[in-house]
């Protein structure tokens, strides 16, 4: 009895390990993946310079603004 447990446990864990190394060689999906978060951390690099630079860029234009109107 113990050894036929021993012999299926390790035919599972054999059998574990050739589904592993089956996934392991099929790369579709892992593109899709890399892809998806390389644009998803472009889209937070862009929402970050617009938030910085478009406070400096309004807070400029407002300091012109009320330089040029003060001026007249």
């Amino acid at each position: 009895m113990l050894t036929s447990t021993y012999i299926n446990s390790i035919w599972l864990r054999n059998r574990i390990v050739d589904v592993m190394r089956s996934r392991a060689g099929d790369d579709r999906g892992s593109v899709l993946v890399e892809y998806a978060f390389l644009l998803s951390l472009i889209f937070i690099v862009c929402l970050a310079a617009m938030a910085l630079l478009g406070t400096a860029t309004h807070d400029s234009a407002t300091t012109s603004a009320t330089k040029i109107t003060t001026a007249n």
